[in-house]
């Protein structure tokens, strides 16, 4: 394994790491560590979404448990329907929107994404329909 010169300062430690032939990075652990650690806060659950990320009219797939959920916003207002369409499966999230509807991309069945009725067949089956709760910058599907 290599060995890195270490030094302590000021009660931190530091250590220095070539990164290229005859230049070094140093960084003190301290930050090093903090780093990562903001990056592992910011990751995202399966569930949640960036608020930034859904703008009006557009979709984005989110999962729950082991179900494909589509996260709609409307205006602002965020909706979430099962992902697949009950005619024969379709992806809603690669289908189009329209106020509170959204059409399927195989076969044009359209659905209220506010309460996942059926608007336009050939699907008869309703949407099961999710939860969405917004905390500041994150959106969670339940």
């Amino acid at each position: 394994l290599p060995r890195f010169p270490v030094e302590i300062r000021d009660g931190e430690v530091y250590l220095r790491v070539p990164v290229l032939a005859r230049e070094e990075v140093e960084i003190s652990l301290k930050d090093l560590f903090a780093n990562a650690e903001a990056k592992a806060q910011n990751r995202l659950a399966a569930n949640e979404f960036a608020v930034a990320d859904v703008k009006p009219g557009q979709i984005k797939m989110v999962t729950v448990g082991d179900v494909a959920v589509a996260v709609y916003n409307v205006d602002g207002a965020f909706f979430a329907t099962q992902n697949t369409c009950t005619h024969t499966g379709g992806p809603l999230n690669e289908g189009s929107t329209d106020g509170v509807k959204v059409v399927c991309p195989w076969h044009g069945s359209c659905f209220d994404v506010t309460n996942g009725s059926v608007v336009a067949g050939p699907a008869t089956e309703p949407l099961r329909t999710y939860t969405v709760v917004v905390e500041g910058e994150i959106g969670r599907v339940t």
